[in-house]
Parts: C-alpha cells; sequence; structure tokens
C-alpha cells in the first residue's frame, strides 16, 4: 500500500478555483468551557466525525495526513496537516476544491476551531507557492526563545506540475515564525540549515540546546510498487543539528558520531535501520523518546525507543504492531508522532496517519483521518 496522491485532486482544484493561496492570521479567543486535556480515546472520537472545528458558516476538517501538533502555551495547541481537506461529511467527491497544502485546526481543550480553509487557502507560504510545482509541507517546530511559535517547513518541488506524486521531491527548508496567540504568520524564510537533509522533521528541547532531528523524506524516487520508491540512499537514517535552545535562526553544529562539528558535511546518523526511518523524538523528564512507524507507508509496525541523550544511543522498549489495526484492508499506516503533552493517564499520546487508494478515501474521509494510542512513558 502506497500513500495515494492528491496530485490529480489538486490539479483538479487549480483548474476550479485558480488556486489563490491565502494564509488564515487570526485564532479565536479561548473560553472557559473549552478547558481539558483530552486523551487517545478522546481523541479518537473526535476525530471519528467529519467536520471538526466547523462553524454555522464554516466547514470543517474532513481529512488529512502527516499531523504535527504545536504546543501554543494556555492549554491551546495547533495542529498542521499535509494535504488537508474540508468537509462536513465523509464525501469528499463534492468537495473537490475544498483542499489546501497545509493547514488545519485550533485546539483549545475540549474545543475546536479551523486554521487555514478549503479552496487552497494554505496557513503559510502562500505568496511562495505555485500549485503542483512549488509548495510547503509542515514538519516540527517548538517556541522560540523570543516567545514565538518556529516550524520547519519542508520546500517542495515538482517540475512535473503534478503535485504529490512522481517527481516530488524536497529541496529545501523554510522556518515560519508565528504569533502563538494571533497565529499571525510574521515571517516565512530559508532555513539556516538547509540541504536535503531537511533538519527540522523533528525539533525537542532540553535546558541548554534545541535539537533538529533530520530525515531526507525522499518518497517518490523510484517508480515501483513497494519501499524500493523511497531513496535508499538516505531514507533510512536521521541526523542530529543543534542550536541554542529557542535560537532556531543561529548557525547550528551537527551530530559526528562522537562529538559536535560546525560543518554539515561531517554529520554521522544517530540511527539508521529498515528503508525509511522517520524519527519524531520527544523528552520526558530526562529520557529521549522516539516513535518512528518504520518504512513509512510499507511496514508493519511502529517503535517506540528510548535514549538518554538526544543523540543516542537509541533502545526499543516497544513495537506496536499496526497491521489489525488498520481501517480497511487496502489501507496503510503511516508517520507516527508523539504529541507534545502526556494525556490524562499520564501517558504518551501517540498518533499516526490513515491513508489509501484515493478512490477509496474520496467516497470515505474517515480513512483519511488520524488515529491514537496511548503508550507508557519509557524509562
Amino acid at each position: 500500500m502506497r500513500r495515494t496522491s492528491i496530485g490529480s485532486l489538486l490539479a483538479a482544484t487549480a483548474a476550479l478555483v485558480g488556486c489563490t493561496f491565502i494564509a488564515s492570521t487570526a485564532a479565536p479567543t479561548a473560553a472557559a468551557t473549552c478547558t481539558g486535556n483530552l486523551s487517545a480515546a478522546q481523541l479518537n472520537t473526535v476525530f471519528a466525525s467529519p467536520g471538526v472545528g466547523r462553524t454555522a458558516t464554516t466547514t470543517g476538517y474532513g481529512g488529512g495526513d502527516y499531523q504535527h501538533v504545536y504546543d501554543l502555551g494556555t492549554g491551546r495547541r495547533l495542529w498542521l496537516f499535509q494535504d488537508v481537506f474540508f468537509s462536513n461529511d465523509n464525501d469528499l467527491r463534492d468537495s473537490m476544491t475544498d483542499a489546501a497544502h497545509n493547514a488545519g485546526l485550533l485546539q483549545r481543550g475540549i474545543c475546536w476551531s479551523t486554521v487555514g480553509a478549503g479552496h487552497m487557502q494554505n496557513f503559510v507560504g502562500s505568496a511562495q507557492t505555485t500549485p503542483l510545482r512549488h509548495w510547503f509541507w509542515p514538519m516540527d517546530g517548538e517556541r522560540g526563545a523570543d516567545g514565538k511559535l518556529w516550524i520547519f517547513m519542508a520546500e517542495m518541488a515538482n517540475p512535473n506540475g503534478t503535485g504529490a506524486t512522481w517527481g516530488a521531491a524536497p529541496v529545501g527548508t523554510w522556518v515560519a515564525r508565528i504569533d502563538p496567540l494571533t497565529l499571525k504568520v510574521l515571517s516565512f524564510a530559508k532555513a539556516r540549515v538547509g540541504g536535503i537533509r531537511l533538519y527540522g522533521w523533528s525539533v525537542v528541547s532540553d535546558n541548554q540546546w534545541s535539537y533538529l532531528y533530520g530525515h531526507c523524506y525522499r518518497q517518490y524516487v523510484h517508480q515501483v510498487s513497494g519501499v524500493g520508491q523511497f531513496d535508499a540512499g538516505c531514507m533510512p537514517s536521521t541526523y542530529l543539528a543543534r542550536v541554542p535552545k529557542g535560537h532556531f535562526d543561529a548557525v547550528p553544529s551537527f551530530w559526528n558520531g562522537s562529538g559536535w562539528s560546525n560543518s554539515a558535511k561531517f554529520a554521522k546518523p544517530v540511527l539508521t535501520r529498515g528503508s525509511a526511518n522517520p524519527m519524531d523524538v520527544q523528552r520526558f523528564g530526562s529520557v529521549y523518546v522516539n516513535v518512528t512507524k518504520i518504512d513509512d507507508w510499507w511496514g508493519s509496525s511502529v517503535y517506540v525507543d528510548r535514549a538518554p541523550a538526544p543523540q543516542g544511543p537509541w533502545t526499543r522498549a516497544q513495537t506496536i504492531d499496526v497491521v489489525n489495526r488498520r481501517k480497511c484492508s487496502q489501507c496503510g499506516i503511516y508517520h507516527a508522532v508523539i504529541l507534545p503533552n502526556l494525556g490524562p493517564d499520564g501517558k504518551m499520546i501517540v498518533a499516526w496517519s490513515n491513508g489509501g487508494p484515493f478512490n477509496l478515501w474520496q467516497r470515505n474521509a474517515a480513512l483519511y483521518r488520524p488515529s491514537f494510542v496511548s503508550v507508557p512513558v519509557p524509562t
């Protein structure tokens, strides 16, 4: 099973609406009735239905994948997805224009509202986007030393003009600086650390440093059905850079296998395994915890690893078999991440993406929304 490209859908969207990209800049004020910390089971209930965040006059989130969740403080979280569809029902066939490359939801406890919107209203990077040829997908991010939210973005290009399918590849890393109260995008520019390794795929900090994990994310290299489609030269490895805590515009240093180097060319992987090893790391106390959906669209397991330091050594703490957790026999599970805050039971909440052949989830968007599980924090 391969995550089916939405290139054809976005092409139809471009023809219909001219692909005008407008960034959302405002967020509702939190209300006292919106307090609460949702469990994995409660999040599954929220995302079981379409139209999350809808209002009487706006359409809610219908489906999307590669979810990333950012802590905004004061009980608020920003959820961004790649390839978002807005719909108040599970039938996307009547929602061909309601798509965006990056958009999502604002969570305030138990309350939800949308950021970005359909008709190609992206949350970040509208002015720099050429539909189907050049766009931006969210990676990880954190609050910076300036109090703003910094989100790293993969700059994607497809010279064929066919969007997220064969020929698409990341060409750089950008970073957006966002006001956590208003959600206004204050700046959007190329990140200090560039290259194809996409440092900022995962971000975690200790008391002194912010660590940027790099994953090359080259998924559409070979037109075959299976892990052979990935770039075998980089997809199995994860690299690591660091900057002074919260200074995401600083010159980084790179883990070279035994220490830190000022040159990216000396960087060595912190972990190499499988055909794709997209690590997502969080820190709980003195323990660094990683989850990986090994081999991304294709593998059968989510690995939970622990380490005493951001560079490792990494030790497997748990393996979650996800074959029987798929939403349909032709569906797949990919892109596992750890939410930034523990659930009300004190456990981690791990989210993963669901997807499958386009003709299936176009008729039933429930196949294209994330799932959540509670996982003990490794000690």
